[in-house]
């Protein structure tokens, strides 16, 4: 009762603050108080054994909630063995009882296993749900086709002995925002506002940069034969440096448009003798590496797609951007005048489908959007969607370790997933509700994450490498 207690009075409290109406207060991506601080933590592991009666099954699950000092409650549900999954609930009832539903976490399907996350919000289902918590009357049930009353439950507990995050904060840089990540062999830089950080010591030690430009995050940077090339954001245009950092030199010539919105960089790409830069403002640019100044690169992004381009990746010798809000991703090969469009959904445009992010993975092409992923062998039509279980996807990074894919899905936090098969299908790796990733990398058998609160990074040596 003392931590429920010592928890209502913080988020009493923060009501408070919030109820100033502090204009300044630092919001992150989709309204996220990036100082906002876990008060509590509750877990609940979900087997068949703990239904009532027991089902026999062999699924698992588990779920979380974190009691935030905002007054919410960020949850996440992940189960492993099911199939035809209809719903899920927390129960307001203890061990051994069923019970009716208190809050509902998922319905609709029939669908696979579940990867979710979610806030709740509302003040008095907080303050209810943290009652029943405390005194053990709670449980979550996962409801499927052949189990309609319920096929996995747990109870839900304090997390009293959690276990320390495989996550380490890289301190050499800064708790603030890190925008991108560029690795190759022992040297990894990250992109923060203003400045990069680089490391040529596989991560040993990193040292930042001079000032690139007063007020300008960088949101791509990219190395090629020791030069850096570094696109920023805030209209501030491309910039390189010889001396790993210690001076940058204006890389602008010729990239030239409309009130400077050729200047919003977004993306950066390096293939073969030419550097492109995707920008947010007037579509695709490229120049060659060794002479000459950036020439407007095809004309397809017209005025009402220039604001769209989101990233420029490259395949073998095809080039594919992701662009538009409706579905359309394009793609360009080498002699061919312009980009050719394809629809993800192969025959139609859907309104409000947001390509975010492509990898290519040596067999195959996989576009992270807002609904989930989209693989294709070519990166043209036919393409085929994969439900990645998270809902909505506000942003999407990806890494590649031999066959090893990681996906960083974010939605409310962040949802990391495997592929073993070239995107066909996913499992969830690791689940950070409330934790806002911008971009992931692999160096060697650690995994590298940009985040709102500065550069982490955690081992991933156990994960397996499936052909």
């Amino acid at each position: 009762m003392k931590l429920k207690l010592f928890a209502l009075m913080l988020i009493a409290f923060a009501s408070m603050l919030t109820g100033c109406g502090d204009s300044k207060k630092m919001v992150g991506p989709s309204g996220t108080n990036n100082q906002n601080s876990e008060v509590a933590r509750y877990r609940a592991s979900l087997t068949g054994a703990s239904e009532v009666p027991p089902t026999g099954s062999n699924a698992t699950g588990t779920a979380e909630f974190s009691v935030m000092q905002d007054g919410s409650i960020r949850w996440s549900l992940h189960t492993t063995g099911l199939a035809n999954v209809v719903a899920s609930h927390i129960h307001s009832g203890p061990v051994g009882q069923n019970a009716p539903v208190a809050f509902g976490l998922f319905s609709g399907g029939p669908t696979g296993d579940l990867a979710l996350s979610g806030v709740i919000t509302d003040t008095n289902t907080v303050h209810q749900l943290i009652d029943l918590f405390d005194i053990h009357s709670a449980y979550v049930n996962v409801h499927t086709t052949g189990f309609q009353a319920g096929e996995i439950r747990g109870q839900i507990l304090q997390a009293t002995g959690a276990a320390p995050s495989p996550w380490s904060r890289v301190t050499d840089v800064p708790q603030s925002d890190i925008y991108s990540l560029f690795v190759d062999g022992p040297t990894i830089i990250a992109g923060a506002d203003e400045a990069a950080y680089v490391s040529t010591d596989a991560g040993g030690t990193f040292t930042r940069s001079a000032t690139i430009k007063a007020g300008v995050p960088l949101r791509s940077v990219k190395m090629r034969n020791g030069r850096i090339y570094a696109g920023t954001g805030n209209r501030g245009g491309v910039f390189v440096s010889d001396d790993l950092g210690r001076t940058w030199l204006d890389f602008n010539q010729g990239l030239v448009g409309i009130a400077n919105s050729q200047l919003e960089i977004v993306d950066l790409l390096i293939h073969g003798v030419n550097v492109y830069a995707a920008t947010d403002g007037f579509g695709v640019w490229i120049r060659n590496l060794a002479s000459g100044t950036w020439t407007h690169f095809g004309d397809a992004f017209g005025p009402a797609r220039w604001l769209d381009v989101k990233t420029i990746d490259a395949g073998g010798s095809r080039l594919l951007v992701s662009a538009g809000f409706n579905g359309q991703v394009f793609f360009r090969d080498p002699g061919q005048p312009d980009w050719t469009e394809s629809l993800l959904e192969n025959d139609r445009m859907v309104l409000g489908l947001a390509p975010l992010r492509a990898i290519w993975t040596g067999a195959g092409w996989v576009e992270g959007t807002s609904r989930g992923v989209y693989v294709s062998a070519l990166g043209q039509s036919p393409w085929r969607f994969v439900d990645v279980g998270i809902g909505s996807v506000d942003a999407v990074s990806f890494a590649l370790r031999g066959n090893d894919l990681f996906g960083c899905f974010v939605n409310e936090g962040s949802t990391i997933e495997t592929s073993h098969d070239n995107g066909a299908t996913w499992q969830v790796f690791e689940s950070q509700p409330g934790v806002l990733t911008e971009t992931i990398a692999v160096s060697g058998s650690v995994l590298y994450a940009g985040r709102a609160d500065g550069l982490w990074r955690r081992s991933i040596a156990t994960t397996s490498d499936v052909p």
